[in-house]
């Protein structure tokens, strides 16, 4: 693939991890994928390489978005190129939890995702059993009305 192709699925990554970070948010969403665009999310340790969930078109991702936690961040690392499609490692961070896993992805004509497969890594041997002793996931998120206006949502609060 070419160097403008790489920069393009560069810029496609940065936007999703955008839309993931702004939990919901229409607009930043539909920066990131194609209206018509699929995510496969597969499980991890027992259900690892098993598709648990097919999430297909902007709506329906928007609120897959949304249930995202707001102190989980997600990190990605370049992507490369891989049989057709694009693939890059992700870090997930959740207060004193970490984990990684695989996005493989293809891009619209437009520059957006058309596809995702997100695919965990199986869990840290110490956080199987839920949170290890002396670690946290963090304090409670706090709802951030710069990421989204009160066209993305129905739930009431001042968007000042």
């Amino acid at each position: 693939m070419h160097t403008a192709d790489l920069a393009a699925a560069t810029a496609a990554l940065e936007r999703w991890v955008a839309a993931l970070h702004a939990r919901g948010h229409g607009s930043r969403t539909a920066a990131a994928v194609a209206l018509d665009a699929r995510i496969d999310r597969f499980g991890w340790d027992g259900s690892r390489g098993t598709r648990v969930e097919v999430i297909e078109g902007l709506g329906p991702i928007v609120a897959w978005c949304a249930r995202t936690p707001g102190n989980v961040r997600f990190a990605v690392g370049p992507p490369r190129a891989a049989d057709g499609h694009w693939q890059a490692r992700y870090t997930v961070t959740v207060g004193d939890f970490v984990n990684h896993g695989d996005w493989s992805f293809t891009l619209a004509p437009d520059g957006r995702i058309q596809w995702l497969a997100h695919r965990p890594d199986d869990l840290p041997d110490d956080w199987r059993d839920g949170v290890p002793d002396g670690k946290s996931l963090g304090p409670p998120a706090v709802h951030d009305a710069a990421v989204h206006d009160a066209a993305d949502h129905d739930h009431d609060h001042d968007h000042g």
